[in-house]
Formats: C-alpha cells, sequence, structure tokens
C-alpha cells in the first residue's frame, strides 16, 4: 500500500497546477507589453530625428544657396541662367587644388565659377553643382551633390534688374 501512494504522488506532481499557468500566462504578457511600449517608442523617437534631418538639410541647402547668392556677380564671361527648376549663375568658389601628377588635396582656393542649384527628380532632391573658372570656361560641373532629399519639387522666381525696372520670371 505506501508503494501505491508513493507512484500516485510523483504523477501528480508531474502536471502543472492552474496557479503555475496563470502566473505564467501573466509574466509573458507582461514582458510582451513591456516589449511593444519599448519598440513604438523607438519607432516614435526615429520618426522624429528623421523629420528633424530633413529640415537641418533643408536649412543647409538654403545657407549654401544665400550664401552663394551674397558672393555673387555679373561677369562678362558667363550669364545667369535661370529656369523655374534650375538656378545657375557666377559666385565665387573653392576649388581643392594639388600638386601637379599627385591626388591628394593640399588645400582650397577661392576663384570665380559658377554654381547651379536645382531639383533633381530621379535622386528626389535638390542639388547643387559647381564648377572653377576653368571648368565653367568648358560648361563642365563637378560631381552633383544631394544637400536635400526627399523634396517633392522647388519652384525659383526670379527679378532680372533691366533698364527701367525690375521684371519678373
Amino acid at each position: 500500500m505506501s508503494k501505491n501512494k508513493i507512484i500516485n504522488q510523483s504523477t501528480s506532481r508531474a502536471a502543472f497546477t492552474l496557479v503555475e499557468v496563470i502566473l505564467v500566462s501573466a509574466i509573458i504578457g507582461v514582458i510582451a507589453v513591456s516589449a511593444y511600449h519599448a519598440l513604438s517608442t523607438g519607432l516614435r523617437v526615429w520618426e522624429k530625428t528623421r523629420t528633424l534631418s530633413i529640415e537641418e538639410d533643408i536649412l543647409i541647402f538654403f545657407d549654401r544657396l544665400s550664401m552663394d547668392l551674397r558672393n555673387a556677380f555679373d561677369f562678362s564671361l558667363f550669364k545667369f541662367d535661370g529656369k523655374p527648376n534650375i538656378i545657375e549663375f557666377t559666385t565665387v568658389v573653392s576649388v581643392p587644388l594639388s600638386r601637379t601628377g599627385s591626388r591628394d588635396i593640399i588645400f582650397y582656393a577661392d576663384q570665380i565659377g559658377r554654381v547651379k542649384y536645382g531639383f533633381d527628380s530621379r535622386h528626389k532632391g535638390v542639388f547643387r553643382q559647381q564648377a572653377g573658372y576653368g571648368q565653367a570656361v568648358g560648361e563642365k560641373y563637378g560631381d552633383l551633390k544631394i544637400l536635400a532629399r526627399p523634396v517633392k519639387r522647388i519652384y525659383f522666381e526670379y527679378f532680372i534688374r533691366g533698364e527701367s525696372s525690375l521684371t519678373l520670371q
């Protein structure tokens, strides 16, 4: 009779009690809720920093454009060219200088050049290109640098000073 008691006690210990199942379910629920909360907070922070990054890129674009416009001037060899989504003008640009035959840039020098700002529909961004004096004479620009993205469109309006008055183009 004592053998039967021992066998019955060991088989009854092999199963989980209702309290244990409820306790484990509650712990898993708490862990799931905290993981969801951490994930959703992380996504909100990421979206906010992404929005701030776009705004900073737009501010950098306007800063570069305004700096180039402050240094702009009329030059007989190069004419102002403005279209609704591209602006091109003569200004002072910084070009890299290096020793002859070397690829190492020693320093940058300021010289007369051209810049082009506009909208690149392929990259969906606002770009800047520059050309030093030699490149501008040959109408060749350097690499296209995207300053801000994603941008849906950009539109420039120009006031040209003429002999009689200002005209909007």
